[in-house]
């Protein structure tokens, strides 16, 4: 759902909004820093890295308004939350079907067994796991259902 505002009225909506949600101040606290460290880098050297998200954001926004810490700080969370949404779902989702089918439990435990050294937490790296081929087929699996369920 989407509330429609008039331009006029943003900002102090926006004032009564980050007021009553005090994590959009913790968020500026904790991004003031690093946002105004990357706008310096960017008005210096007219290049800033854009390898990082704050950097992908600073680009995306067309005008002064949304180039402001607050802006930008915002955004941030709104990534954040999405990113960390998405991957909690498709987890959860795995673990009920997991839970509904077990049959499939002895076939991940003994991949995992092979490809992963329990000895050394260092073995449970991005490049070990890129080797579970039947724990990946079953997380997209468990990601197409979860995806299904919302279509109409």
């Amino acid at each position: 759902m989407k509330i429609i505002v008039p331009r006029a009225l943003r900002r102090p909506i926006g004032m009564i909004y980050r007021f009553i949600y005090r994590h959009h101040r913790r968020i500026l606290k904790l991004t003031r820093p690093i946002i105004e460290e990357r706008k310096k880098e960017k008005q210096l050297s007219k290049e800033h890295p854009t390898e990082v998200m704050i950097g992908w954001l600073m680009d995306a926004a067309p005008d002064s308004d949304e180039q402001s810490v607050e802006s930008l700080a915002m955004r941030l969370l709104n990534v954040n939350f999405v990113s960390l949404h998405t991957t909690t779902k498709v987890f959860i989702h795995a673990l009920y079907n997991l839970a509904a089918n077990p049959k499939y439990i002895p076939e991940l435990r003994q991949e995992a067994e092979q490809v992963l050294d329990k000895d050394h937490p260092d073995g449970w790296s991005k490049e070990a796991l890129g080797r579970c081929v039947k724990l990946d087929s079953f997380f997209k699996e468990a990601l197409r259902w979860a995806l299904s369920a919302f279509r109409v």
